[in-house]
């Protein structure tokens, strides 16, 4: 694949993106480098286990770390027009696939891993 980019790049954090659009659109997704206990791509995407934590605030109806990262997801997302491309770190290649796939997000095709 050949990406020529030409043009000026706006940089902005997930949650600092929200109500904006852009064209073109590149997420990266990195639990390890962000160092926060509030998200975790690792849990949405099926990587880790959901905590005690998550599962208990889970049956009280609480906010759980996986309510909030399924938001800042679908916000970084959702600011593409045109296209997006996700650049995920992650400790499973195999299972943050299988999660896109399962769940229509994108072809096989569509997947490169690296």
């Amino acid at each position: 694949m050949l990406y020529v980019l030409y043009g000026v790049s706006h940089i902005v954090t997930q949650q600092g993106s929200k109500g904006l659009e852009y064209n073109h659109v590149q997420v990266i997704i990195d639990d390890f480098s962000a160092k926060r206990r509030l998200f975790s791509y690792e849990k949405l995407f099926g990587v880790k286990e959901r905590s005690t934590t998550d599962i208990n605030n889970e049956i009280k109806g609480k906010e759980t770390t996986l309510n909030k990262t399924n938001r800042l997801f679908y916000v970084a997302c959702s600011r593409a027009i045109k296209s997006l491309v996700l650049i995920i770190y992650t400790s499973d290649q195999q299972k943050v696939k299988d999660f896109f796939i399962n769940n229509e997000f994108v072809s096989e095709e569509e997947i490169l891993l690296l």
